[in-house]
């Protein structure tokens, strides 16, 4: 078993793990330590895919890839989903089965008050 510990303080997407690493997730805990402002999180996976590959099994094949060729597909576990000054979210391991190889998993916090934002974040895995 693994902990990652993590002090998010931005509204920027916040990168939890990178794609490529056999992760199991067990559970992630999410607080809100203000003591004065409720947030809203979005946890979502998302990959970078080429969109033109239909048919094709090489690069050149049918055509370059290029930059025009890749898009972002994202996934939401979590979406808007708020959470009350001083509370704590726990998602458990079945609301975290994630191909960890394939996938980027994301937090985003969104600060509802406009007071800038501080949520604590434990991920326990194996």
């Amino acid at each position: 078993m693994y902990l990652i510990y993590k002090n998010i303080t931005t509204t920027d997407a916040t990168l939890l793990n990178s794609k490529g690493s056999d992760v199991l997730y067990n559970n992630i805990t999410i607080v809100n330590t203000s003591a004065s402002y409720s947030y809203s999180i979005d946890l979502y996976i998302s990959q970078e895919v080429n969109n033109t590959t239909e048919g094709r099994t090489s690069v050149g094949q049918g055509g370059d890839w290029n930059a025009l060729d890749i898009v972002t597909q994202t996934y939401y576990i979590l979406k808007t989903v708020k959470i009350p000054v001083g509370s704590t979210l726990v998602l458990e391991a079945h609301d975290l089965v994630i191909d960890a190889m394939k996938y980027d998993f994301y937090i985003k916090v969104n600060d509802i008050s406009g007071s800038g934002v501080t949520v604590d974040i434990s991920i326990n895995y194996d």
